[in-house]
């Protein structure tokens, strides 16, 4: 059973399917075979329409058992009951045609239409003592029907069999009504809202008719309502007609008062909320990452909104704390009830800092749903900074002199935005085209500060470090948002075999095990020579250069290779 809008076609597609309420008609047919005994036998008890309550206790017929009102109409016997009486002799007698006054039985009762006993009778052929008196009159207070206007005054003719067209009316002015009474509005898909069913079917309501072969043979009063029907999923035709003319079955009659009624109740219940959201780049060049839960990080200005909700129907998204009174944008879910909505609009376009994205959905009677969980963006559109703290350089134009195959390579690295997520340590022989070779990649900055520093390989083929030489020397700051900014180059220029004079000790020094004795503190391995230190308080360390020395100070963790290096 499908509400309002849910399987709306349009005109352009292919033709409405043989299927549906009046579709029953070849069902019906291929069963009359098996029916026509029972039919035959109790033919003459078609006016008494079985109206007692102990026919209602009865939810099983012998004629119309549960498995077949489920594989002819999608319903079952119980659902039936609450619509349409049986025979006390247990029979339904579904293919027997139904009469007006058994029919506004029928959508009063299984609708919750009120009955109604006026003192004076609206109907000069329907007294009070009629068998459906209450329902008839119950209906015409209710707006569902209207009579014939004869020179003996207003007749409603209740024993007439009950074309098609008429029972559609019947129903779409009770729908129709509901979704006036409920949203205020009649909703289509030319216009949103339309103030009356007359103003939409005038604007967009009768193109739905267009794809019947038969639907000229609507009648002019029965054609706004029927093409109501239509467009909201309740009447689908058979074999490409509507058969507007022929007579109603009472089974058919049953299972149209009950699409009806589901129609009703999603004109009356909001939709769920859109569920499992996700957020995604709509970029090569840029990036949304998720971290955990519903938190995103990038760099997208125009990121995708992506979930599940209701086919075909409309969908809003709002970015907290705005929700209620601004919108990002509004888009529609497919067919398959999947929707993808590019924040993208330039008149509500993202700021860099955190969003909040809910969506909402609202279904064919208008309803909108309550929001969606919420997804939370952080924009950062803006690149991080960082600069080269050592080595250092007198000026960009001249080398700085490094006496380690490893020296010391560190950077300060800050963002305002998302933060700093790592720094890529590269270096490259000196030539025009340089070929850059990342050495290290820090992640964890020194704890309370932003230094990031590359720490050079112990092991393989790079633990020799560089051979004497010039080189380049940058490095590659990102952050969490995928925002990329690059360090330098800086001009290196590595000496390791540089005589050791008096007067220029080294700016870095290696410990190593290639002295006599292994690696001690008191060792140093500088320019293929062992040197010997002097242990002078806790944290200082002595360079001995022999007979012509110079003692310098020097931090212990600037002295071994062990030791994080420090901005």
């Amino acid at each position: 059973m499908n509400g309002p809008h849910k399987k709306r076609r349009r005109q352009t597609m292919s033709r409405p399917t043989p299927t549906g309420t009046t579709g029953a008609d070849s069902r019906a047919g291929v069963k009359r075979g098996v029916l026509g005994a029972a039919f035959m036998a109790t033919l003459t008890m078609v006016l008494l329409l079985g109206l007692n309550a102990e026919a209602l206790a009865a939810t099983c017929w012998s004629d119309a058992p549960s498995s077949w009102w489920m594989s002819s109409y999608g319903v079952t016997d119980a659902d039936v009951a609450g619509v349409a009486d049986g025979y006390p002799d247990g029979t339904f007698l579904p293919v027997v045609p139904v009469t007006r006054g058994q029919f506004a039985k029928m959508a009063t009762r299984g609708l919750g239409v009120a009955t109604a006993d006026p003192g004076a009778p609206t109907f000069a052929d329907v007294p009070a003592s009629h068998l459906f008196f209450t329902y008839i009159e119950g209906a015409h207070a209710g707006g569902l029907i209207g009579g014939y206007q004869t020179g003996s005054g207003l007749r409603y003719r209740p024993q007439s069999n009950i074309t098609r067209q008429q029972a559609m009316s019947i129903l779409a002015r009770y729908l129709s009504q509901l979704e006036l009474d409920t949203t205020g509005v009649v909703h289509g898909d030319v216009i949103e809202k339309y103030g009356s069913l007359e103003l939409w079917y005038n604007s967009e309501g009768k193109f739905w008719l267009n794809g019947y072969d038969d639907s000229a043979q609507v009648a002019s009063d029965h054609r706004a309502t029927t093409a109501y029907l239509v467009s909201r999923g309740v009447v689908e035709g058979s074999n490409w007609c509507l058969n507007p003319t022929a007579t109603l079955a009472r089974s058919q009659a049953a299972a149209l008062v009950l699409r009806v009624k589901a129609a009703a109740a999603d004109i009356r219940m909001p939709p769920g909320a859109p569920r499992n959201l996700d957020l995604v780049a709509t970029g090569a060049q840029v990036n949304v990452t998720p971290t955990e839960g519903h938190l995103y990080v990038g760099n997208d200005p125009t990121p995708r909104l992506t979930g599940n909700t209701l086919p075909d129907s409309h969908m809003t998204v709002y970015d907290e704390p705005f929700f209620g009174t601004a919108h990002l944008k509004r888009e529609k879910s497919n067919l398959a009830g999947r929707f993808y909505v590019d924040l993208d609009d330039p008149l509500r376009a993202l700021a860099d800092g955190t969003h909040s994205f809910t969506a909402t959905v609202t279904n064919g009677s208008g309803l909108e749903s309550p929001a969606s969980e919420a997804v939370t963006y952080l924009l950062d559109t803006l690149s991080p900074t960082g600069s080269i703290t050592s080595p250092t350089v007198p000026s960009p134009e001249e080398y700085a002199l490094v006496h380690s195959a490893s020296p010391p390579f560190t950077v300060v690295a800050t963002d305002q935005g998302s933060g700093v997520e790592s720094v890529r340590f590269q270096v490259a022989t000196d030539r025009t085209e340089p070929d850059w070779e990342t050495v290290f990649t820090d992640t964890a900055p020194e704890p309370g500060t932003a230094c990031f520093a590359a720490l050079w390989p112990a092991g393989g083929p790079g633990a020799a470090g560089l051979p004497d030489g010039r080189y380049l020397l940058r490095a590659v700051v990102t952050d969490r948002a995928g925002n990329e900014h690059t360090v330098g180059p800086m001009k290196v220029r590595v000496e390791t075999l540089a005589a050791v004079q008096g007067t220029g000790a080294p700016t870095w020094a290696v410990a190593t095990s290639r002295c006599r004795g292994g690696l001690t503190p008191q060792t140093i391995y500088l320019g293929r020579r062992c040197f010997p230190l002097d242990s002078r308080g806790k944290d200082t360390m002595t360079l001995a250069f022999g007979p012509s020395s110079e003692r310098r100070p020097a931090k212990t963790g600037a002295l071994l290779d062990a030791h994080r290096p420090a901005c």
